[in-house]
């Protein structure tokens, strides 16, 4: 896997004067990008896999993050669940430890899994997720939406899909329980071994 990789397009939208201003939000590019990476996660965007994929990638704010993706590959259906031991430490940030001690961000150092496991899955549950993403209209919503998208207490929740015709995302800031992402990052969550996560 290359460093350094973007895995996602984003752009944080501005409306002025009755015109959307669109800007690539690096801040949050570099963040998940570095996140995944670390999640040893391939790259979807813009990067033909030859099969169809749904990745939740759940970014917690005290807990380490969480990968959980779904994918068809011919006849096959898999499921894979990853979670860090820790939470990655962003590079060029400064970090203080609970000794009060602050040191730059040691990005070189390797991050172990908590959990991370394979499995098949039956096609009849691939299918109700697909059935789900296309019930929820998932594909015609805004990529970003137009609230406040970043918190310190709560929550990323990232869904990409990677299928022959195209690739999409959506970001929201901690979901509430009736929006599309959250009851489709719950429907993930739930049939992976990540299910026992504290959610928020």
């Amino acid at each position: 896997m290359q460093k350094n990789v973007n895995y996602l397009f984003l752009l944080a939208n501005r409306v002025v004067e009755q015109r959307v201003v669109s800007r690539i939000d690096t801040f949050k590019l570099n963040w998940f990008s570095y996140y995944l990476y670390k999640l040893q996660e391939p790259v979807l965007y813009n990067y033909p896999l030859g099969k169809e994929v749904y990745r939740l990638t759940w970014i917690r704010s005290f807990h380490p993050p969480v990968v959980i993706r779904l994918e068809k590959d011919g006849n096959r259906t898999r499921l894979t669940t990853k979670i860090l031991s820790r939470i990655p430490e962003l590079p060029g940030h400064w970090y203080s430890t609970r000794d009060g001690t602050i040191h730059l961000a040691d990005t070189s150092a390797s991050i172990g899994f908590r959990k991370k496991s394979v499995r098949t899955v039956p096609k009849a549950v691939y299918n109700e997720y697909v059935r789900l993403f296309v019930e929820l209209k998932a594909s015609f919503i805004s990529p970003l939406g137009f609230r406040t998208s970043l918190g310190s207490d709560g929550s990323e929740w990232i869904l990409e899909t990677h299928k022959p015709d195209g690739y999409q995302f959506i970001v929201r800031w901690s979901p509430k329980q009736k929006e599309a992402l959250r009851t489709l990052g719950d429907y993930l969550l739930n049939i992976s071994d990540a299910r026992k996560e504290e959610r928020y």
